[in-house]
């Protein structure tokens, strides 16, 4: 799992013209937490500085079966990359080699309330049209999961 530090809050720039801070050094200061004097005031960082915001959270779950820690490691993440080595059909043999199946890494990213699932780590058995169908059981669990292309690109939005 990997998690970012939480980001500074918005910078209310209508807020700061209104109370005549002067773009430059003394906003840049403001948005670092310090209180500046603005003609013979003090003004706070939180006159003009929203709430600090959440960094983007990550994780990535393999070789397991469905667990409290998996779920713990998804835990509100933004993406998480997850394993889904077989579909539904292999279940038992899934279970027996410590696996998870697409309909079980959907569960626990619903449990766990992730953003964005990716799946991966597939049985060498499966051909792209059992991919596209592994993908298909564990949306219906979870809407946002997709199979991992190789050398796919996927961007984390920061959180609102």
């Amino acid at each position: 799992r990997y998690e970012e530090d939480p980001r500074p809050g918005r910078f209310d720039a209508a807020r700061a013209r209104a109370l005549g801070i002067p773009e430059g050094p003394v906003r840049a200061a403001l948005q670092r937490g310090e209180t500046v004097a603005v003609h013979g005031r003090s003004v706070r960082p939180e006159a003009v500085v929203g709430p600090p915001r959440p960094g983007r959270r990550f994780a990535y779950v393999v070789d397991t079966v469905p667990c409290d820690g998996a779920a713990a490691l998804l835990e509100g993440c933004d993406l998480a990359v997850v394993e889904a080595m077989f579909r539904e059909e292999h279940a038992a043999e899934a279970a027996a080699k410590m696996h998870l199946t697409a309909r079980q890494a959907a569960h626990l990213a619903r449990r766990a309330g992730v953003k964005r699932l990716l799946l991966t780590h597939f049985s060498p058995r499966y051909g792209a049209a059992e991919i596209v169908a592994l993908e298909a059981e564990a949306r219906e669990i979870e809407e946002t999961a997709a199979a991992a292309r190789p050398l796919g690109r996927y961007p984390i939005p920061f959180p609102s």
